[in-house]
């Protein structure tokens, strides 16, 4: 159907919400509602209300929508647009065009018999769910540019969107990452709803909007954990998914789906304990299979819903921006902080570590200052490049005895500072002794270094006895250490 010319421009400068876009974009998607409409518009394009040309511009744009017939009126009360469906048809007089979307949503909602009316409901609470989503999704790139997010912190959220009631409502979400030659299980959640008997099922009797809040609820995580240890065991061989057409289309494609219960090894289905419909969400990252997160309702038994599987595909495409830019964010926050010889933290990481040291209270800290005895004789005798060496193999021998829990710093050329957490004296006099034993045992060269362990809050003074005492370690025969 065609209509004058004059109108063109307003109908393409017209903005049409995006809750309606939405509910007709559903319509398409169904096959049970067509309509037709005919319109009476004003001669003057001018005094047309907006809602007509919104109308028009879906018919432009929907299938389920047929402009069918459009009137030239002389007065502007006339205009009128009709909605024809197979069964009945709505009028909208010139009033109702001239309110706002929620007043004209009313309107429709309240002509329209109970059939069409349910669907038109059902497709608000559709929208109103993704609308919370999306603010979900909000929050977790928000977390993910926080510099304290972990990556594991972020594959969690994704876990929880998928499995809480606010998000796609699956049962059981569980996380298989490549591993060499096999899918490991790494992480797992399950809904809130199933945490407990339903006795003492405390924690689900609340609707919680905002899905990632930290409770740091003991009681949860303790359940989390419980649930996690149960399936950790649990792999896929490679050669098992390249065999399986079903499975390795899905992660070609790198597309969202249901999955038949019978694709899956039946080993895999015995041990995830597996009772009906699943689906499977692959994670591709910088094009790169990082693994895939199997879904579903063992639960509740329910099949597992489209809605729920568009949920999963929309936070699929999101999650892999957001954790490729994490990866990337990671990288760069290394490249600042990371001296690339020795592979410690860095000038630049060190003042930063102080800084937080200085706003806490930490105590039975251990603080070693080390220097490489004559270094500057080794470059100048051997060269730099084997100065370097041996900046390389000091290194390789302080990560034997240092925890992961300890930090250490490269502070200057040949200038380390380590911090020992939780310990004593004599327990960081032994760890540098064999330090300092080992690597003279491998190159004939020696190190002095000063200790002291960290009593109240000013960490400053604290530095301060240290390079005191590695200054006593250097004056009093090198290849010592001097602790107070």
């Amino acid at each position: 159907m065609f209509y004058d010319i004059k109108y063109e421009k307003y109908i393409k400068n017209i903005n049409v919400d995006p809750g309606m876009i939405y509910f007709f974009y559903n319509l398409d998607k169904s096959f049970y509602y067509n309509f037709k409409i005919d319109i009476k518009i004003y001669k003057d394009p001018i005094d047309v209300p907006d809602n007509i040309y919104r109308f028009i511009k879906l018919t432009n744009s929907f299938k389920s929508i047929y402009l069918n017939e459009i009137i030239e009126v002389n007065n502007i009360e006339q205009q009128n647009l009709k909605i024809i469906g197979s069964a009945h048809s709505l009028d909208f007089e010139y009033e109702e065009l001239m309110s706002d979307l929620p007043n004209l949503l009313v309107n429709l909602i309240s002509k329209t018999k109970k059939l069409p009316a349910s669907f038109i409901m059902d497709i608000m609470l559709k929208g109103n769910k993704l609308a919370n989503i999306l603010l979900n999704i909000n929050k977790l790139i928000e977390k993910a540019y926080k510099p304290e997010t972990e990556f594991e912190d972020l594959i969690n959220s994704i876990l929880k969107i998928l499995t809480s009631d606010q998000g796609a409502g699956f049962d059981r979400a569980i996380l298989f990452k490549k591993y060499n030659e096999n899918y490991e299980v790494i992480s797992a959640k399950k809904s809130m709803l199933y945490f407990f008997e339903y006795d003492k099922c405390k924690k689900a009797n609340k609707i919680e909007m905002n899905i990632l809040e930290n409770k740091n609820d003991l009681e949860l995580i303790e359940e989390d954990e419980k649930f996690l240890n149960k399936l950790k065991s649990i792999k896929i061989s490679e050669k098992i998914i390249k065999k399986n057409d079903y499975i390795k289309n899905i992660l070609i494609k790198n597309k969202s789906e249901k999955l038949p219960l019978s694709s899956m090894p039946l080993i895999t289905i015995n041990k995830l304990g597996i009772v009906g419909e699943l689906a499977i969400m692959p994670i591709k990252l910088n094009e790169k299979i990082y693994g895939f997160i199997i879904c579903d309702n063992k639960y509740s038994l329910n099949p597992i819903s489209d809605e729920q599987i568009e949920i999963m595909e929309y936070l699929k495409k999101q999650s892999s921006m957001i954790l490729e830019n994490k990866i990337a964010i990671n990288i760069l926050k290394t490249e600042a902080e990371i001296d690339p010889l020795c592979k410690f933290r860095n000038r630049n990481s060190y003042e930063k570590y102080i800084e937080k040291l200085n706003i806490t209270d930490e105590k039975s800290l251990g603080i070693v200052m080390i220097d490489i005895d004559n270094f500057k004789k080794i470059n100048d005798t051997y060269g730099h490049s084997y100065g370097d060496e041996i900046l390389i193999k000091f290194s390789d021998t302080v990560r034997k005895y240092i925890r992961k829990t300890d930090n250490i710093f490269r502070i200057g050329g040949d200038e380390f500072i380590i911090f020992l957490h939780n310990t004593e004296k004599e327990k960081i006099k032994e760890i540098i002794e064999n330090i300092l034993k080992d690597f003279k045992s491998e190159n004939t060269f020696t190190f002095s270094a000063g200790g002291v362990i960290k009593k109240d809050e000013n960490i400053y003074k604290y530095l301060e006895i240290s390079d005191k005492n590695l200054y006593i370690s250097k004056k009093n025969g090198k290849g010592i250490l001097t602790f107070s």
